[in-house]
């Protein structure tokens, strides 16, 4: 472990990785990169990092886990990432006043060393310089975008399994934060999440992959455990846009065949 300014918690491996492993995160950020993927959503507990981290703890006992410390760097500025998290994220002075999600993707993720951040901008600074959007234990209004793809949206009342009030909330700051306009189609959002009942309802609507906590900690030293997972989405997306593509032309010609008549 390696100490820097403000307590910089990093691995050894995270500081050198090996060759191959900074090969394969280059390879798989290029697969995102190129995909319709517009959003990765990225939970925070047991997911970005490898532990769960409750309200209180510092950044300072926070590990980021290998697999999204090499690659979020490669796609930083290409795609919009939401760190997705049922964590309160409150502000508290072991955090510098900063909630712990924010504080940890701050400090360990960007490692920002400014030694006064300011807790009024700094969401503002992350969305604008890095394409990082922060969604933490958000309310449970029932997002628009269950109901728009989910036929028995009845099952997702109470705690909303699959992120989607977490989502609907970081695309609309996504559209309010761009210079372009933004469009977004449920292929455009990837969500990974060690929750399984997480992955199987956002499966109903996005491209989703479970993290296994156990695989990621048993092979923690390797690109190997995110590989098929990078794969699955990227497909899945690439599919679902076809798909969209493909009723888009026939809506199309069934109105051309309209205007005809």
């Amino acid at each position: 472990m390696s100490n820097g300014r403000h307590g910089l918690r990093l691995r050894p491996e995270q500081q050198s990785p090996s060759s191959l492993d900074e090969i394969i995160a280059k390879e798989l950020a290029a697969k995102i990169i190129v995909s319709p993927l517009k959003i990765v959503a990225i939970d925070f507990d047991n997911t970005l990092i490898d532990e769960d981290s409750g309200s209180w703890m510092s950044h300072r006992n926070t590990y980021i886990r290998n697999q999204f410390y090499w690659l979020i760097p490669h796609i930083l500025h290409k795609k919009w990432i939401c760190i997705a998290s049922f964590n309160q994220n409150t502000p508290h002075p072991s955090n510098e006043n900063l909630g712990i999600v924010t504080q940890t993707v701050v400090r360990r993720l960007l490692k920002l060393t400014d030694r006064n951040l300011n807790k009024q901008t700094i969401h503002y600074r992350l969305a604008t310089e890095y394409k990082i959007i922060i969604e933490a234990y958000p309310g449970t209004v029932l997002s628009s975008i269950v109901y728009s793809y989910v036929i028995d949206y009845s099952k997702l009342l109470g705690r909303q399994y699959g992120k989607f009030e977490h989502l609907e909330s970081a695309i609309v700051k996504i559209k309010h934060y761009s210079t372009t306009p933004v469009s977004i189609e449920p292929f455009h959002v990837a969500l990974f999440d060690d929750h399984p009942r997480n992955i199987t309802v956002a499966k109903q609507i996005f491209p989703a992959a479970l993290i296994s906590i156990q695989e990621f900690s048993k092979k923690c030293n390797t690109m190997e455990p995110i590989m098929a997972l990078i794969e699955h989405v990227v497909k899945r997306s690439t599919q679902e846009k076809d798909k969209w593509l493909l009723k888009k032309r026939k809506h199309a010609r069934g109105n051309d065949r309209i205007d005809k008549m």
